[in-house]
């Protein structure tokens, strides 16, 4: 236990010394969770004459486990400090991180999960700032993370971080998906990395220290069971928003919000048959949730809901 509250140790360095050695992607024997998926490495392939190492997913209520995994992306390294991809469903090679980059230097990265906010193929993304924070007993370089529209820094505002070795703090295959500001609209959440069975890092507010996964969200609704249509606007959240939704004939219903690492944060009922429940700005606190909607104990429903 020892071991591994000190790996929670952070330790920011005002002066970065430019001379610490470089910390390269693992090519074994790593773990990135990441809410209910899970990543590993493990193996190698050859496309176009480059050497990749194969990155495997999980998706699930579970640790990883290589019988339930399926192949996800073939990742390699240059002499340049860039890491680069091909996701399994394509033939094209897109560049996913730059440790080669100074403050002040912009790229444009191409995050795999479907969380990406502008729709659209690559992220133009600018390094605020670089210091470097204690992974076990090894400095590493790591860097403020802001899209380019959004390039100044701003007290109070919740940003991005690439860590060498690791990737970024939001997820390996979500990097630049994540809206600087005050409020969080990524879903993406690394919540640990393991290497060598230690669990090297943990997100800041992570407590589930003896699993490191999230507890799977959504369920699969009963066939027999029609989902209902139903809203929930406006969103973001910013005054008053509503959830209705339709047929809805003589059922017991309830709605539960849940903050990313998945802690049940807020729960409401349909109330003397009601098809709609009022959600107040000041019952929750600035940030992305996500939800999901109850009748007769199935769910009928879900979505995601942001609070500015």
């Amino acid at each position: 236990m020892k071991q591994l509250f000190a790996s929670l140790i952070f330790i920011s360095v005002a002066f970065y010394s430019y001379s610490q050695e470089y910390t390269p992607f693992p090519e074994a024997d790593a773990i990135w969770s990441v809410n209910i998926d899970n990543f590993a490495v493990h193996g190698d392939t050859t496309i176009n004459s480059k050497e990749y190492k194969k990155y495997y997913r999980t998706n699930g209520d579970s640790t990883f486990a290589f019988e339930n995994s399926v192949y996800y992306a073939a990742v390699r390294e240059d002499l340049n400090k860039r890491i680069w991809g091909i996701k399994h469903d394509s033939l094209t090679e897109r560049l996913l991180y730059d440790f080669s980059l100074e403050i002040g230097d912009t790229t444009f990265v191409y995050p795999y999960e479907d969380f990406n906010n502008w729709v659209i193929d690559s992220v133009g993304l600018i390094v605020l700032n670089i210091d470097s924070v204690l992974i076990d007993t090894t400095f590493r370089k790591r860097f403020k993370i802001s899209t380019i529209d959004v390039n100044f820094d701003q007290p109070g505002w919740v940003y991005e971080y690439w860590i060498e070795g690791i990737g970024s703090t939001i997820g390996l295959f979500s990097q630049g998906t994540f809206q600087p500001g005050v409020v969080d609209v990524s879903f993406y959440e690394l919540l640990c990395y393991q290497e060598n069975d230690f669990t090297e890092y943990f997100a800041t507010y992570y407590t589930n220290y003896e699993a490191c996964y999230m507890p799977v969200f959504e369920s699969m609704l009963d066939e027999s069971i029609e989902r209902s249509k139903m809203e929930l606007y406006p969103n973001p959240l910013t005054d008053i928003s509503k959830i209705k939704i339709s047929n809805f004939v003589n059922k017991e219903a309830y709605v539960e919000f849940y903050n990313i690492y998945g802690q049940l944060v807020k729960s409401d009922s349909f109330e003397n048959n009601k098809n709609e429940i009022i959600i107040n700005r000041n019952e929750f606190k600035e940030g992305f949730y996500l939800y999901r909607v109850y009748a007769n104990r199935q769910i009928i429903g879900s979505g995601k809901l942001i609070v500015k």
